[in-house]
């Protein structure tokens, strides 16, 4: 079993309504060469950026 933190940018994605109003999430992967490392199963972290609002960011799910 893998973790692996996604991180999602407020200013480009509403990330906490995102989050609120879906029972199951769906996320991009950007990083090809990973997707096939991905499985069901891994623990999974949502990091929410700063965007433009300096110390709001963290790991939110």
């Amino acid at each position: 079993m893998n973790t692996w933190i996604f991180q999602g940018n407020p200013t480009k994605f509403n990330v906490d309504d995102y989050l609120l109003e879906n029972d199951y999430i769906w996320w991009s992967i950007r990083q090809e060469h990973l997707v096939s490392d991905i499985n069901l199963g891994d623990e999974v972290f949502i990091w929410r950026s700063d965007g433009a609002n300096k110390g709001s960011g963290g790991a939110v799910a």
